[in-house]
């Protein structure tokens, strides 16, 4: 980290960053099918008829 003091006329040096992932929808959905199978973190169970789905809470809110 930079100070004020590490710059010639007393004003702090910024440094810029651009951070990329190319492939974030392939693993964001890889990740959840992951979790799904594992059954870790499915807190719901939806019920219609005779079926039901275990679901993620957050993935369902994200679908309003």
């Amino acid at each position: 980290m930079s100070s004020a003091a590490d710059s010639p006329d007393g004003m702090a040096l910024q440094s810029h960053y651009s951070l990329r992932w190319n492939n974030h929808q392939t693993h964001i959905l890889q990740a959840f099918e992951a979790l799904l199978h594992a059954e870790i973190l499915v807190d719901v169970t939806l019920v219609c008829a005779e079926t039901s789905l275990r679901a993620h809470k957050v993935v369902l809110s994200a679908c309003r």
